[in-house]
Parts: structure tokens; C-alpha cells; sequence
């Protein structure tokens, strides 16, 4: 992998550099909500368990940055490239255990690693390109037509080194648009979500600033003095993974529920990612919500006067739309009259249940009477 090729550099702050990272693997994850955020690469393929009452969640992928030019010999480096983007919803169920791999940005010469979700063909985010050692031209961002998603940005391009300037490095896209590219020193500026990519240098010498994390790519370093230290380009920051849900919490199947006519339905409660906008259409007449928008949940009680679904659109303080559906069905309540028959010994008799209201039997309905008083 790309990220081990930083010990092919003889100089030690490269090696130190190397260090510094991998200890960054220690890292733990954040979960804010129903939001969950992967920033810290690792190695190995992570997974994900989707959380109880969960059915949908919406996806993100960023890829990780590509690598500024190194200068092995005097002059400027080209900015690398910020990685792309790409965000689907996929059903899912409760317990599911579901794989993803948050991409490396670049430490070499190779580009940064793709990110990706349940496996590289379904949810996956390229990774930017880096510039070669000594090279001047500044790296693409990752592709837009190389990822896989139903919402998809390229990364923005890092800048050519020019005029004893070093390039700047691409952002990494945003949620809604495609990455930024460098303008020759100063990284791409991030778009809403995305990664500031790194700048490079108008003057002396020194490694070019690292992309910012998710995908911003390096800037490229300069070199005046032959006889100095190589000077590093900066490395891309690494890609993340990002994953949202409305999650129901309470009973199984209380989303979607029936009761008879007059009856109240059992409290429905959801959660969502904090400090969300939150819009409840169609809610059936007779019921109501409760919606505390910081802490991230609805309740909705009360007895229905008709039957209806209803629709929890959020958005999320990030920009991300997230949307859940559930239903009440009201069924007539059956009307008992007691039957009085007289039948003789050894004979038959039918007890055929109908609703008074309109002869209709409400599917599911059960009956029981105690055993008969037998007289003669």
C-alpha cells in the first residue's frame, strides 16, 4: 500500500512523518447520534453492525487525497489531487454485519486509496492522484465516472507548479459538488463536507502542506538549495466514511400498526442525528408528535380517528436528507350479543360472528365463550 512507500526516503524526518501517522490507527471512531463517522484508516477491512430498529441508512464515501511532488533536486512541486465522493441509501436489516474500508490519503507516489462501503462496486469514492517526484504538473482528483453511488462528485485538481511557485493541492468533493481546484500556491477551498486541499509555497524552501481530511490533496514542495534536505510534498488527507439513519426505538413493528377503532396506538419513538430539521407529513388525524430537535427524537401517541401513513423527512445539520415512513391502520371493533339456543341432545349448532357496523369480520379477530349450560 501506498502508505509504506514513505520508507523508501532515506532522509529520517520522513520515517519520523511515518510514525507519526500510523499512530494515528489508535484512534477511536465517533458516533454522534445515529451518525457514525470513520476518519481513521486501518489496514485491515472494518465492518459496521447495523444498530436495532434501523432499516435504511444513507451512505457517504470520500476517497483519500493524492500526494504534492516531492523535490529530490531543486524547484517547485505540482499540488496533488483531492479525492472524490459518493453517497447512496441501501436497505438493511437490524444485526447485519456489513463491511467498508475508510482510504489512506497519499504518502508516495501512488494515488490516494478508494473508500468504500459493503464492497469497491457499491458504495465507492475514488482516491486522488499524486504527483511524481520532481514532477511540476499538478495530480487529477479522484473520478467521478470511476466510483459507484447514485450521488457522485470528482475531486478537484491540484495546481502546476509555476513561476518558482509550488502547486497548491485539489479539495476533495463535498455532499453537493464537485472538489475545488488549486489556483497555483493556494489549495482548492473545501465545499460544503469535503477536505481544504494543501497549499504549496511562494517562496524558500520546504514541504508542501498536507490536504486536509476527508481526500484534500498535498501541496508540492519547493527546493533552492541542491546541497539541502529533500523537501517532502505534501501528503493527501485521508478519505472517510459517513453513515446516517433514523432508527426506531421502540417495539418491533410499532411503526406500522393496527388497532381497533377508538383504541390509542402504542407510542412510537424514533431517534436521529442531533440538532436535525425535522418535518412530519401526513400524520393520521387523532395523533401527535413530540419533537425535541437537540437531542434527536420523536415520539407520536394518541388515538387515531383515521387510518393513514405518515413520513419523517430530516435533514441533517450536515446537509444530508434522511426519510422513514410508518402507517396506522384503524379496524372496526366487533360488536358481542349473546346468543341463547335450544338444541337437542346429540345435535348441532353454527355461531356464525358478524360486525353489526357493516358485516364485516376484522382479519385476525378470535372469539371464546364458555362451554354451554346443558338443561334437561
Amino acid at each position: 500500500m501506498n502508505r509504506m512507500r514513505v520508507l523508501a526516503f532515506s532522509n529520517s524526518i520522513f520515517f519520523l512523518a511515518f510514525l507519526v501517522g500510523a499512530s494515528l490507527l489508535c484512534l477511536p471512531e465517533s458516533a454522534f447520534g445515529q451518525t457514525q463517522t470513520f476518519t481513521t484508516p486501518n489496514p485491515a477491512i472494518q465492518t459496521f453492525t447495523v444498530p436495532a430498529g434501523v432499516t435504511s441508512i444513507t451512505v457517504e464515501v470520500w476517497g483519500g487525497g493524492g500526494k504534492g511532488g516531492s523535490r529530490l533536486g531543486t524547484g517547485e512541486g505540482g499540488g496533488g489531487g483531492g479525492g472524490a465522493y459518493s453517497r447512496s441509501v441501501l436497505t438493511v436489516t437490524p444485526g447485519q454485519v456489513l463491511d467498508y474500508y475508510v482510504g489512506f490519503g497519499s504518502l508516495s507516489e501512488l494515488p490516494g486509496e478508494d473508500s468504500w462501503f459493503l464492497n469497491n462496486s457499491t458504495v465507492m469514492a475514488k482516491g486522488g492522484n499524486s504527483v511524481p517526484n520532481d514532477g511540476t504538473a499538478g495530480a487529477s482528483g479522484g473520478a467521478v465516472a470511476l466510483g459507484f453511488g447514485t450521488v457522485k462528485f470528482s475531486g478537484g485538481n491540484g495546481a502546476n507548479a509555476v513561476s518558482n511557485n509550488s502547486g497548491g493541492g485539489g479539495s476533495s468533493a463535498g455532499i453537493g459538488a464537485t472538489g475545488n481546484n488549486a489556483s497555483n500556491n493556494t489549495g482548492g477551498i473545501a465545499p460544503t463536507g469535503g477536505g481544504k486541499g494543501g497549499n504549496g509555497l511562494t517562496s524558500g524552501q520546504n514541504r508542501g502542506e498536507d490536504g486536509s481530511s476527508p481526500g484534500g490533496g498535498g501541496g508540492g514542495a519547493r527546493r533552492t538549495n541542491a546541497s539541502g534536505t529533500e523537501q517532502v510534498g505534501g501528503y493527501g488527507g485521508n478519505g472517510r466514511v459517513r453513515i446516517s439513519y433514523i432508527a426506531l426505538t421502540s417495539a418491533t413493528g410499532t411503526d406500522n400498526q393496527s388497532v381497533c377503532n377508538g383504541d390509542p396506538i402504542t407510542t412510537t419513538t424514533y431517534t436521529l442525528p442531533p440538532n436535525s430539521t425535522i418535518n412530519i407529513l401526513n400524520l393520521p388525524a387523532g395523533l401527535t408528535s413530540n419533537i425535541n430537535t437537540v437531542a434527536g427524537t420523536i415520539s407520536i401517541s394518541g388515538t387515531p380517528t383515521a387510518s393513514g401513513s405518515y413520513t419523517i423527512n430530516v435533514t441533517t445539520n450536515y446537509g444530508i436528507s434522511l426519510t422513514r415512513t410508518g402507517s396506522v391502520t384503524i379496524n372496526p371493533k366487533p360488536v358481542i350479543n349473546n346468543m341463547t339456543s335450544t338444541v337437542c341432545s346429540e345435535s348441532t349448532f353454527t355461531a356464525t360472528p358478524v360486525n353489526v357496523t357493516n358485516g364485516v369480520v376484522p382479519a385476525g379477530t378470535t372469539y371464546s365463550w364458555p362451554a354451554p349450560i346443558v338443561t334437561g
